[in-house]
């Protein structure tokens, strides 16, 4: 094997590079779309060893049926580095994939020593997807070789590994093949009962191009066992499934054996017709098999007509292809040898040629016949690239459509996007509304007291001036600025209220300001508190604070930061409420707000954290992973948006900080702000 790989490399390794080269973009097989080019960009780019050998072993799986050659030096280059990097599932995937090629070959001693080579290092790392898939390739294997006792060995494997793991495409594969060696063992109860099977796991699997030859093997042996009807609905429901995924193989099956039953009614006319449209559409894809089974079908019913000419004619179709599928069943014998062999055969082959040639006279004949072959090979390889040309141009055309109407709906999300910030960031106020109420209550209260006072106070000089007690109506007076005083402090405190309620439901200007962490998360920690208690007045919970007055004045976006440490905070009070609920008894809802400044960390740099903890009921650990993505909530629909985690976590990022979270189920949460403090 390394012998042959090398070969290739020293004859085949610049060509290769040209040929993928010049392809912009390409089809896989089965109609897949696949584009060269980006995966030629990945393995410039050389990011990282395992992802060069996914790149070079997709590039080797295209190229499997157009240059086996190039496939074959990709697929080996991808193999050496993964064993080199140790990259284990890319090992399985390459040996697999260079299996398939040697399958296409018709090398199926080399195959399979690669799929057992794949699945011994499956079953050593324990990946049960991988030994499904292997268990199933090995058993095609020994199935084209009509061993059955093994070929169902490695189906039942299959099968078991799929149940264990839900894997319903390797499981509804395998019944499948399973499927077909009974059918072909004539045991037809067996086939049957597996292809029943088969076709309930595929539906589970959704695998729609499975769908459709899994009902041709079920009508073919209804059609066997006299369930004319029970046939002709599964030949039906495969016509519309292969139509519907192009699957023109199972297309052509379903089609004459629909004929097949109408001919088995006397329905004459229906018969023809669809025999017609297999043969048509066999013929025209090249499978030749079905060629052959439609034209024979074709041509007896023919000649049981009286139609000798038709028959004729039909009958020369088949004679063709079966002249091709013998040629080709021909070559696949031979390539079946084992590598070894079909090397020494090629140096006897070289050996004959040479005597050959040393007694042929004919030289410049070969040598002008040589150059006709050529003359036609450049001849037709320039047409299929002018054809290429052609295709490409269609296809970049519908590209730029696509890129278009992309770029246009990046427009519109972003839009959207904004809007639901500004939904979340009014939502947070409405939140707050019934707590800045509360807050503006106070001292409007002081307010209006020391107004009242002040005025009795004013009376009282009056009547001391008239009096004549000059410095008691002194000191009263120094009572009354004490109470401007009060009015003035009071009035001040008001009026940041609503400043700090008309900055939240505002756009950040994105400016960063000197702010008192300690006093933000106060100030909200009450307003969330008053504005829960006005929306349920049956909530109650115990706050507690524990602030670093170290900290002093920080520079913050303070109404950004001001709705992070809102939604943290109003977030841990649903939790608590949520747990009292639940726990009436013995259960004292808690609420604490920290900072700290420089906590005990290996990074360097000033920090600080701002801590929100509670005592509720944790995060479930399955949910923990999503709950900084966006629009994903734990509370029922209509009770929160889920954009304020995802919203806080971008704040944070943006102030170059890190939102953290640790949780314990059944004992409660604790979300960390971490900030750098800067000079700017």
């Amino acid at each position: 094997m390394d012998t042959y790989i090398n070969i290739y490399e020293m004859k085949k390794a610049t060509s290769i590079l040209l040929f993928i080269f010049f392809c912009n973009l390409s089809f896989g097989q089965g109609g897949q779309k696949i584009d060269v080019d980006s995966l030629l960009n990945e393995l410039k780019k050389g990011k990282n060893d395992s992802a060069r050998v996914d790149v070079l072993r997709e590039l080797s799986e295209f190229y499997r049926f157009q240059n086996p050659d190039s496939s074959l030096l990709m697929i080996q280059q991808a193999l050496d580095l993964a064993i080199k990097t140790r990259y284990q599932h890319g090992e399985i995937k390459s040996l697999f994939t260079k299996g398939k090629i040697f399958v296409s070959l018709g090398n199926y001693p080399m195959a399979l020593d690669l799929y057992l080579q794949s699945l011994a290092l499956s079953e050593r790392i324990k990946s049960p997807v991988w030994i499904g898939i292997n268990s199933n390739y090995i058993g095609e294997l020994y199935t084209y070789e009509n061993d059955y006792i093994n070929a169902l060995k490695y189906y039942n494997n299959a099968i078991s590994i799929a149940k264990k793991n839900k894997f319903y495409s390797i499981e509804a594969t395998a019944y499948y093949n399973i499927t077909r060696i009974y059918e072909n063992k004539n045991e037809l109860d067996s086939a049957k009962a597996y292809g029943l099977k088969s076709m309930k796991t595929i539906l589970l699997a959704k695998d729609v191009y499975m769908i459709a030859r899994v009902y041709n093997t079920l009508g073919s042996i209804s059609f066997k066992t006299a369930e004319i009807n029970k046939a002709m609905e599964y030949y039906r429901n495969s016509l519309f499934y292969s139509k519907d995924v192009d699957d023109n193989f199972s297309y052509c099956v379903a089609n004459l054996g629909i004929a097949k039953i109408f001919q088995s009614r006397g329905q004459i006319d229906s018969s023809l017709y669809y025999a017609r449209q297999s043969l048509y559409i066999s013929k025209k894809i090249g499978f030749m098999k079905q060629v052959i089974d439609a034209s024979s079908f074709l041509s007896d019913h023919f000649k049981m007509r009286g139609m000798y000419d038709s028959a004729l004619a039909i009958k020369e179709i088949y004679i063709e292809a079966k002249d091709s599928l013998i040629s080709q069943d021909k070559i696949a014998g031979f390539q079946r040898v084992s590598f070894e062999d079909q090397l020494k055969r090629k140096e006897m082959e070289q050996d004959r040629i040479k005597y050959r040639n040393s007694i042929k006279t004919s030289i410049l004949f070969i040598g002008l016949a040589g150059l006709l072959t050529l003359a036609f090979i450049l001849w037709r390889n320039i047409r299929i690239k002018q054809k290429a040309n052609m295709l490409l141009f269609a296809q970049k055309l519908e590209i730029d459509g696509q890129k278009a109407k992309v770029e246009e709906s990046l427009k519109e999300l972003t839009l959207t996007q904004a809007q639901l910030i500004q939904s979340e960031k009014m939502a947070s106020l409405g939140e707050l509304t019934a707590g800045i109420a509360h807050e503006i209550q106070n001292p409007l209260n002081f307010v209006n007291n020391f107004s009242e006072v002040s005025t009795e106070l004013v009376d009282e000089m009056n009547d001391e001036i008239e009096k004549g007690n000059i410095e008691v109506a002194a000191q009263i007076g120094q009572d009354l600025k004490q109470n401007l005083v009060k009015i003035n402090h009071h009035g001040k405190r008001a009026g940041d209220i609503v400043k700090g309620m008309l900055q939240h439901s505002r756009t950040s200007s994105g400016q960063k300001e000197p702010t008192d962490i300690n006093a933000l998360a106060d100030e909200y920690l009450r307003l969330a508190y008053h504005g829960l208690r006005a929306k349920d007045k049956s909530f109650n919970a115990t706050m507690k604070t524990d602030f670093d007055e170290s900290i002093g004045i920080i520079n913050v976006i303070s109404q950004d930061l001001g709705r992070v440490i809102l939604n943290l905070i109003t977030n841990a009070f649903y939790v608590v409420n949520e747990k009292k609920n639940q726990n009436p008894e013995g259960y004292e809802p808690t609420v604490t707000v920290k900072t700290l400044k420089n906590p005990a960390m290996r990074d360097k740099g000033a920090k600080v954290l701002i801590s929100v903890t509670d005592n509720g009921n944790g995060i479930p650990q399955k949910v923990l992973d999503k709950i900084f993505q966006p629009f994903f909530t734990t509370k029922p629909t209509g009770q929160g948006t889920g954009l304020g985690l995802s919203l806080s976590y971008d704040i944070v990022k943006a102030h170059g900080g890190e939102l953290k979270v640790a949780t314990k189920e059944g004992e409660g949460t604790e979300f960390t702000i971490l900030l750098p403090i800067t000079n700017s």
